[in-house]
């Protein structure tokens, strides 16, 4: 995993997963879960299966991998400040699957004392657009004439890269 539970803070804040209490330690093993889930999905979609496989397999090169292969996972996250567009596509995923809970009545939403349920619609729309917006910044760059013979194997499909609205269009 490239990314962790520190990267979840200010706009993409996923709550109660830092920390030592054991609430905090099942949040964070839930959040791990969806970032091992979909942490490899957002980078396939980005950079196709083939490209993706030789990044992995590039970075696993030991003792140091070959400096393209930093550069490219450089260009996806910043480890200083935390931001990468995978945490605004995990932020969406997570946050897609805790609007309701399954019972075995079916699906439920929790009743909310001093406050009032509202719709998450919006933020989703924001998040995903935003993963989105930051992976064709990534294939721009990656494009560019002098990353397409460093990355020989680059083919990315445009055709999964696409924005939403409050409409689902």
């Amino acid at each position: 995993m490239w990314i962790d539970s520190t990267y979840f803070t200010g706009e993409y804040l996923i709550q109660n997963v830092l920390g030592t209490n054991p609430i905090v330690t099942i949040n964070d093993a839930l959040l791990t879960k969806f970032i091992t889930k979909y942490e490899p999905e957002y980078l396939k979609l980005l950079l196709g299966e083939t490209l993706y496989d030789e990044l992995i397999a590039g970075l696993a090169v030991t003792p140091t991998p070959a400096a393209k292969w930093i550069a490219l996972k450089a260009k996806l996250i910043d480890t200083v400040n935390k931001n990468s567009p995978i945490e605004a596509y995990i932020w969406n995923r997570y946050w897609l699957s805790e609007e309701t809970k399954t019972t075995t009545m079916g699906q439920v939403v929790s009743k909310v004392e001093n406050g009032y349920i509202v719709s998450s619609n919006q933020r989703l729309v924001s998040s995903w657009n935003d993963a989105m917006m930051q992976g064709v910044e990534f294939l721009r760059w990656l494009t560019l004439s002098d990353q397409v013979d460093t990355y020989s194997n680059q083919n990315p499909d445009y055709d999964h890269i696409y924005l939403t609205n409050n409409f689902g269009i």
